[in-house]
């Protein structure tokens, strides 16, 4: 029978049992979704002898993220900038934490990197990555170091700690 709507083509009979399959097919899925989407059982309410969180237990303040003072790269004879000093020997008296990256040329040229990481006491931690020097030491090594100050390339120290090898 023509559907004037659709024109010779009767689209109810086509479209029913379509829409019985679908039916049939996504009921199980639709009702399996909210099985799981529904809430847990209810959880049974704290009793009165329950210990209360005591109000003057605070939770500690995550450490704060160190100031990044730069990754500096100097070629022959180069020096770090006086902001770039500044702002780590700034964060040094203030005792926040704070990172400087210097790499250096040695006269062959090979690089040697230097971490310098301001600790919340005061002191600052050297670390000197020498491991792509060809002519020197081709190790890693660790200083705690007192009393910065802008000079030389980067920065001087007033004493240091003995170099301790990490790698």
């Amino acid at each position: 029978m023509a559907c004037p709507r659709y024109g010779m083509f009767d689209h109810g009979r086509f479209l029913m049992p379509l829409r019985r399959l679908l039916l049939v097919a996504l009921l199980p899925i639709v009702l399996a979704q909210a099985a799981c989407s529904a809430d847990s059982p209810a959880r049974p309410a704290a009793t009165a002898t329950a210990a209360a969180p005591r109000p003057s237990a605070v939770a500690p303040a995550a450490p704060a993220e160190p100031t990044d003072c730069g990754d500096v790269v100097l070629l022959q004879g180069g020096e770090v900038s006086a902001e770039t000093t500044a702002c780590f020997l700034d964060a040094v008296r203030d005792k926040r934490p704070a990172v400087l990256k210097v790499t250096r040329p040695t006269v062959e040229g090979d690089p040697i990197r230097y971490a310098y990481t301001a600790l919340p006491d005061g002191r600052v931690e050297v670390v000197t990555d020498a491991r792509e020097d060809g002519f020197g030491s081709g190790t890693m090594f660790r200083e705690t170091c007192t009393g910065p100050a802008a000079g030389g390339a980067a920065l001087t120290f007033a004493t240091c700690s003995s170099p301790v090898r990490i790698g």
